[in-house]
């Protein structure tokens, strides 16, 4: 109960907010170096310009504390829209208008059979002699030489990973 009594003593006061007359006029308004547009005096009191937001850029789609001026809003042209990865909304972003919602995909580590076979995505409790993990080139695909953990080398095919025999050596494999 004393938590909702607060909350509406705060919603309140900052809605009761008044500029009184002259109240800004000891404070300079800095020079602003803006990538995009300039808002003008939309900040405390109708008195600080700021600078747009442009493309790309985080944004406040509404501004819920009634007298707090939102000082991320997007430039001419652009609207905050909600900026989604993977289906879930992870803030907002300034956007063209025809380009709504942003929207991106996280792209996993352990994608491909050799990442799948990485260090990185390998869980393993057990370590056993001979064990390799796989070393992937930036697509993904297996490097042509791997090497357990006996520093025994040998070729593997690039894409599915598979041992060629007879190439398993102690040192560097010739692949």
């Amino acid at each position: 109960m004393l938590v909702l009594l607060a909350l509406c003593a705060g919603l309140s006061l900052s809605s009761a907010m008044v500029c009184l007359p002259g109240f800004c006029d000891h404070i300079e308004q800095p020079v602003l170096d803006c990538k995009g547009g300039i808002i003008q005096h939309a900040g405390f009191c109708g008195f600080y310009n700021f600078c747009a937001r442009i493309e790309g850029e985080a944004c406040i789609a509404e501004m819920h504390i009634r007298g707090v001026p939102n000082t991320a809003i997007c430039d001419e042209g652009l609207e905050c829209a909600p900026f989604l990865v993977d289906g879930t909304e992870q803030g907002h972003r300034c956007v063209k208008k025809s380009e709504k919602p942003v929207a991106q995909r996280l792209v996993s580590p352990c994608e491909t059979a050799c990442q799948r076979q990485s260090l990185l995505c390998t869980i393993s409790m057990v370590v056993y002699q001979g064990q390799w993990f796989a070393k992937c080139d930036q697509q993904g695909n297996f490097l042509p030489q791997q090497c357990d953990n006996t520093n025994h080398c040998f070729c593997v095919d690039p894409i599915t990973g598979v041992v060629q025999q007879g190439t398993k050596v102690l040192g560097s494999a010739n692949c």
